[in-house]
């Protein structure tokens, strides 16, 4: 109905003291099950809400949602502004996760593997407080934990092409 028009809808923003008490989601776990033998490995626990396993079959990303975040005074909140932290993480299933040399925000449902399974593309910020629009940018994720920020105007459109002929394709 809220939908449609037909019924108002509201979200419960809470902030400044009163910030972390939103209810949080139950954390998940990621578990690599052998088939053969019923083992069974936990290779990730917390608020995962998306995933996408490399081309190779042997990593996965995973993104996943950390703390609240406090809105911007002064700012408008808009409808899809994120209320918590997005955080990546990169998990070989063989070895367990692979530390990452930095930590950035990222925006949801955006990764894609490069054809080598190298690589994961994705888009980010430094700073949660700043809009994805003005202070994200695409970062590639290496396999070995790097973290490269690729310059805005330089990569995108080709960045763009080739992302969406492989997501669409």
């Amino acid at each position: 109905d809220t939908a449609s028009g037909a019924r108002v809808g509201a979200t419960y923003i809470p902030s400044g003291a009163l910030r972390d008490t939103r209810d949080q989601a139950v954390p998940l776990q990621l578990v690599r099950l052998d088939l053969e033998t019923g083992d069974q490995k936990v290779l990730a626990e917390g608020a995962i809400y998306d995933l996408l396993l490399s081309p190779d079959y042997r990593r996965l990303a995973v993104m996943e949602e950390r703390e609240d975040l406090q809105p911007v005074a002064g700012r408008s909140v808009r409808v899809g502004d994120p209320m918590r932290r997005r955080a990546l993480r990169l998990i070989d299933l063989e070895t367990g996760e692979i530390p990452l040399e930095r930590s950035l925000d990222y925006a949801p449902y955006f990764l894609s593997w490069r054809p080598d399974s190298g690589a994961v593309l994705a888009f980010a910020r430094a700073d949660s407080q700043a809009d994805f629009e003005d202070g994200g940018g695409y970062v590639v994720v290496t396999v070995d934990g790097r973290v490269e920020t690729l310059n805005r105007h330089r990569h995108t459109p080709g960045l763009v092409r080739r992302v969406r002929a492989q997501t669409i394709g």
